[in-house]
């Protein structure tokens, strides 16, 4: 008493809180504690309920791979592997790539009609027919840029010693067979491979051959404002842009160019008009074996003697 705290004015006396201990206080705690009790219940159902859903979706997808599995086993018997048969040209060494018989292969409709019109002017440039030459040569500039058909149109000059009508006339003709056609898309470019025959028209033989590379760039102008003859050739503006031909040639450096029949073996090759055979009546074997109808009618006419069959 003499040594406490001294307390100031104002202060209220210190009170000791009493816990209820009536039956409604007790009733409050209670249901605060079930509260609770039913919270951490929930939550706990709740992570059970999960892990349930978890390992239900994980046996549904190891299921589904095991069927998957099973699905690509019981496949494996019926995968087919199909060969591949490259041919190698004996005398050029291009290789191609051989498709089997009655095996279809989707080709792309632009990719279709860039070889139409790039295959009708390799045949149209390339090929000479004196019966032809007229619609070849208008074919020829509705699908060429300008720059491209002025050398296509000097070498028809008469003065040019490579005038196709002074050089084949009507006494033989060019013949042009496509081996292959390349084209990439994307660069709108394409690389042809041909076999270029000169055929003679009164024995109907090739008596020159030679085998060529063409490089092409072309591309699509369409205009309907053209003429109705210009829109049937080429209907949907194609046009060359770049052209360029290369013949091919073996590792010595020579011209690839296959061996042609000899008179000596082929009485018939290398015929021009004109020309006389002088047949053997006696050797029945040899004579008029090769020639044809046109020229034993010749050479009975000319010489008197009638081929013997």
């Amino acid at each position: 008493m003499f040594f406490g705290k001294r307390k100031k004015a104002g202060d209220l006396p210190e009170t000791k809180r009493e816990q209820p201990t009536n039956s409604l206080g007790k009733r409050n705690m209670s249901e605060r504690a079930d509260a609770g009790f039913s919270f951490e219940s929930a939550r706990i159902c709740l992570l059970e309920k999960s892990a349930r859903n978890g390992w239900r979706c994980a046996g549904l997808f190891g299921l589904t791979t095991l069927l998957c599995v099973a699905a690509i086993f019981k496949m494996l018997p019926l995968k087919e592997r199909v060969p591949y048969i490259v041919e190698v040209e004996k005398t050029t060494g291009t290789a191609q790539v051989l498709q089997p018989v009655g095996e279809e292969r989707a080709v792309p409709h632009s990719e279709l009609m860039d070889k139409h019109f790039i295959s009708k002017y390799i045949r149209c440039r390339e090929g000479y027919d004196n019966r032809t030459v007229a619609g070849d040569f208008e074919i020829v500039k509705y699908l060429s840029m300008p720059d491209v058909f002025e050398p296509y149109l000097q070498q028809f000059k008469r003065k040019n010693p490579a005038n196709p009508d002074e050089k084949y006339g009507e006494k033989s003709g060019v013949r042009i067979e496509l081996t292959s056609i390349s084209v990439n898309q994307a660069t709108d470019s394409a690389t042809v491979r041909y076999i270029r025959r000169v055929v003679s028209n009164v024995t109907n033989r090739p008596v020159e051959t030679s085998y060529w590379i063409a490089t092409i760039g072309f591309e699509y102008f369409p205009d309907y404002k053209r003429s109705e003859k210009e829109l049937l050739e080429n209907p949907l503006g194609f046009k060359i842009t770049s052209f360029r031909t290369d013949q091919e040639f073996n590792s010595k450096g020579l011209a690839v160019q296959p061996n042609v029949p000899s008179p000596a073996t082929d009485p018939a090759a290398g015929l021009r008009p004109n020309q006389i055979i002088v047949i053997d009546p006696n050797n029945k074997e040899e004579t008029g074996k090769y020639l044809p109808e046109s020229i034993r009618e010749e050479v009975e006419k000319s010489t008197g003697i009638k081929p013997k069959e």
